[in-house]
């Protein structure tokens, strides 16, 4: 919807759920989807920078010039999609800037804007606060969040019969072991199939 759209959305899911490896094939399975992972180390300038990468452009030029650059060269791609990975690490200053580029992109271009639950709970909490320019994030995001909270038995096992794993004892097991955490399962369902392979 987002990239079909040009809609922008707001997605909070807990740590371990697959956000990130999801997010980063559907940027290599479909055309025009730039993907950015963020940090805490970036600045505006860096976090611009690694937006005119993804987008194969060079960065040169003050800031808004790499904004008016980066938004005008997306504007020009037929149905192109931003993906913002772990956004709950942004700065409150590059944060800032999803405004300014959900505003320059409205229309032209859709916008996941993904994190971790304290994306959600940090939004929400800034707008009650009245913390400046946390009304504007929210607003861009049609101040909802999509959410996901927790991994299922049913998403365990099909994890672990998609990599050959079928013994219900086994699966049973990881998906009481896992704690949430997709990366476990899969370490888990790895460390079974060696272990097999090694017997």
């Amino acid at each position: 919807d987002a990239q079909h759209y040009a809609m922008t959305y707001g997605i909070a899911i807990g740590e371990g759920l697959g956000k990130t490896f999801t997010a980063g094939r559907y940027a290599r399975e479909n055309s025009h989807v730039f993907f950015v992972a963020c940090n805490e180390d970036l600045n505006r300038r860096s976090f611009m920078a690694d937006l005119m990468f993804a987008a194969g452009l060079e960065p040169k030029g003050s800031i808004p010039e790499l904004m008016q650059q980066f938004t005008e060269h997306l504007g020009g791609i037929d149905e192109p999609l931003l993906i913002l990975d772990d956004a709950d690490k942004l700065k409150d200053r590059v944060l800032h800037l999803l405004v300014l580029l959900a505003n320059d992109l409205a229309g032209a271009a859709g916008i996941l804007i993904m994190g971790a639950e304290k994306l959600r709970v940090r939004i929400i909490e800034g707008v009650r606060l009245k913390k400046t320019g946390y009304d504007e994030i929210f607003r861009s995001i049609g101040r909802r969040f999509i959410t996901l909270g927790c991994l299922g038995p049913q998403d365990v096992e099909l994890v672990c019969r998609a990599n050959g794993l079928f013994d219900e004892t086994t699966i049973r097991f990881i998906a009481e072991s896992a704690g949430n955490n997709l990366h476990h399962v899969a370490e888990m369902v790895r460390n079974n199939n060696e272990y097999k392979q090694a017997a």
